[in-house]
């Protein structure tokens, strides 16, 4: 038994080569290492911008501590940082009954910004 040693998008993960094949967990932190959910390798979250914008993105495991966001790798507490703002929120998306239609859904632009019509006050 050893370790096994793999370059993961520029991530060097060390994993335990008695368990490589069996099913992996990816836990999502605060800033403070506290831990807020946990979903299984290739489940998605969905991401809520403050701008309202929200994405479901697929995660993927790295090792215990990194993980692919769609695809970009991120430590996992680079992650809670940048998601520490009050309005940008991840959460689990596995719950939802067709992913596939909620990230359609999720991802359509806003009518005025279709079209390229400015909002105006009144």
């Amino acid at each position: 038994m050893g370790y096994v040693v793999q370059n993961i998008h520029g991530v060097i993960a060390v994993n335990d080569e008695a368990t490589l094949n069996e099913p992996k967990e990816i836990r999502f932190i605060d800033p403070h290492y506290n831990e807020r959910f946990k979903i299984k390798d290739g489940e998605q979250i969905l991401i809520s911008y403050p701008d309202g914008e929200k994405k479901a993105l697929t995660c993927k495991f790295i090792d215990e501590y990194h993980v692919i966001v769609g695809h970009t790798p991120y430590h996992i507490c680079q992650f809670a940082e940048c998601n520490s703002h009050p309005r940008h929120k991840a959460r689990r998306l596995c719950h939802l009954r067709s992913n596939r239609g909620i990230k359609r859904k999720m991802s359509r632009k806003p009518a005025h910004k279709q079209h390229n019509i400015k909002k105006t006050k009144a």
